[in-house]
């Protein structure tokens, strides 16, 4: 976790250091991006059979640094400056299913249930 750690800051202070938008600056973020997702993806930050700590590819990881490239990536638009945007996984609701506990209770009560996921939005990297 350590390794991870420190060359996550490294990517995102690198990334910070680009404030353009030009195709240039796009490419450079890109290429952090792949560095850094080449970096969590090796074997040794897997968890596998038989490994009991490690990251998989459903675990949060990998979305958050997906999500926080985003940020990145339009941080230095000129007209998304200054504006009150999230970037980062949004509150939604994932399905919604009927739960009576027979025929007759659906009759008298439909008991819907919905699940909601709640995720937390992080407002700024810096």
């Amino acid at each position: 976790m350590k390794e991870i750690k420190e060359k996550y800051i490294e990517w995102k202070n690198e990334n910070l250091k680009i404030t353009g938008t030009s195709k240039s600056d796009i490419i450079k973020k890109v290429k952090l991006l792949n560095n850094y997702k080449d970096f969590i993806d090796q074997p040794k930050f897997r968890k596998e059979k038989g490994r009991r700590y490690g990251f998989t590819f459903q675990s949060k990881l990998h979305a958050t640094v997906i999500e926080e490239f985003l940020y990145y990536l339009f941080k230095d638009i000129g007209k998304l400056k200054g504006k009150n945007i999230d970037f980062g996984p949004a509150k939604a609701y994932s399905n919604l299913y009927f739960a009576p506990p027979n025929i007759e209770g659906f009759e008298r009560s439909s008991n819907i249930v919905i699940f909601q996921r709640n995720n937390l939005k992080i407002k700024s990297f810096k």
